[in-house]
């Protein structure tokens, strides 16, 4: 739409940019979410690796050993293995299960246990979870009586927790049953991982609200003053001739005008007019501006003694309405009002094409 007016163009000029922008943010979107399944992808080649990795230096270096050796390397370097690849620490482990007795925790020896009970130098045994049990442990009673720091906010999304030190305990019975010495720390955060990439998105997504926000404002404010552009405008009109004659528009391109009596002249004035096309169609004034009818392109149409109307057929897109034909061979339909030359432009349907005449 043109208003003939210098703001409103700044406000359109402002308006393709921010779209421009909110485009660009999108696709920035869409390439992250893209790089992070490449990444995660990767993540699974690489782990894949160090699990062969891991099991080939478990079996072939001085750590083999059978379920009674003890393994006789820093606890350091067993966290690291735990995280990276916990699955190798099975061949030096024994399965095991909590259960308290009076003020005991014990840890029984059970095939099917959730725990791993590991044997270090000089008799000393730490106590790992299982894998499968630490990223269920907002549903596992047994992690907080054996670990310090369980029982973070379970509503928290991306939650990742990781051992920070295990649990350390004694021997009662040779391979069979344990008691808690100390309680070991898991620790609970956002995966580290992924802390990077979700502040990227949160900063994308936050100048995305940002741009949407102020396209938002900038629309509203835009048909705000075209709205009372077209208000002033008819208001003018109506205070310089009174009420339109008649309102007429094309029925073969978006194109209107209305027909105005001036008093003072005694004549017709022609007043060019906007069609906006979208939903609902809305037919107004374009300016307060007029031409006498004698100077206009629309002359031939409506000159003293050419006006020659005619009738759209009854199973017409406008059934049965009053028109006239130029010589181009284009229907303009005529109006009564504003109101009901916008009426009839959204029922043509976007279909612009010649009425069939009677």
């Amino acid at each position: 739409m043109n208003y003939n007016n210098e703001g409103m163009v700044e406000r359109w000029t402002e308006l393709s940019k921010l779209s421009n922008m909110l485009q660009s943010v999108q696709k920035r979107l869409s390439a992250i979410e893209e790089c992070n399944g490449e990444i995660f992808n990767r993540l699974d080649t690489i782990e894949s690796a160090r699990n062969i990795s891991y099991a080939k230096w478990i079996q072939d270096s001085e750590l083999q050993l059978d379920r009674t050796q003890h393994l006789d390397i820093p606890i350091r370097k067993i966290i690291d293995i735990y995280s990276e690849t916990p699955q190798v620490l099975q061949y030096c482990s024994k399965s095991a299960s909590p259960k308290a007795i009076e003020n005991a925790i014990i840890l029984e020896r059970k095939p099917n246990g959730n725990y791993w009970v590991i044997e270090l130098a000089f008799q000393e045994f730490i106590l790992l979870p299982k894998p499968t049990i630490l990223s269920q442990s907002q549903s596992l009673e047994s992690l907080s009586l054996l670990y310090e720091g369980v029982g973070h906010d379970a509503s928290e999304e991306a939650t990742f927790c990781w051992l920070e030190s295990p649990a350390y305990l004694y021997q009662i019975t040779r391979h069979k049953r344990w008691a808690l010495k100390m309680k070991g720390k898991i620790r609970s955060d956002k995966n580290p991982l992924c802390l990077g990439w979700h502040s990227q998105l949160a900063s994308i997504q936050s100048s995305y609200e940002d741009i949407q926000t102020k396209l938002n404002q900038l629309i509203t404010n835009t048909d705000t003053q075209g709205y009372a552009t077209k208000a002033d405008h008819q208001r003018t009109l109506e205070e310089l001739y009174g009420n339109p004659i008649n309102i007429f528009f094309s029925t073969c391109k978006p194109q209107a005008y209305a027909l105005y009596h001036d008093s003072t002249k005694q004549g017709m004035v022609i007043v060019d007019c906007i069609v906006d096309i979208s939903i609902p169609a809305a037919v107004s004034p374009a300016n307060n501006m007029s031409v006498y009818v004698g100077t206009s392109p629309f002359k031939l149409m409506h000159g003293q003694g050419n006006v020659d109307f005619r009738r759209s057929t009854p199973d017409a897109k406008l059934p049965s309405q009053m028109c006239l034909i130029d010589d181009s061979q284009q229907t303009w339909v005529m109006a009564k009002s504003y109101d009901e030359a916008s009426r009839m432009v959204s029922l043509l349907d976007g279909k612009w094409e010649p009425l069939d005449i009677e």
